[in-house]
């Protein structure tokens, strides 16, 4: 089964699939680091450029292993 339906590269709707889902984790992780009595940072912060870069690799990655389901997919985990 052609499971990329004969594309060669990741849509972009999957990118910013990907983009979303690693500025979500970053941002929810730097919340939970956050203090009692202090600020919490809501702002996607100054490593930004490679958590994207990150993100759109890995959307490439999954890309080539699941085709269009990348982003569907749960990796196995007991591989």
């Amino acid at each position: 089964m052609d499971t990329k339906l004969g594309q060669k590269h990741p849509d972009p709707s999957l990118i910013r699939l990907y983009i979303t889902k690693a500025m979500l984790e970053t941002t929810e992780k730097e919340i939970a680091e956050t203090k009692d009595g202090e600020a919490t940072n809501l702002t996607f912060g100054a490593k930004s450029s490679s958590v994207i870069t990150e993100a759109i690799n890995k959307a490439c990655s999954d890309f080539d292993k699941h085709g269009i389901f990348a982003g569907i997919m749960k990796e196995n985990e007991d591989a």
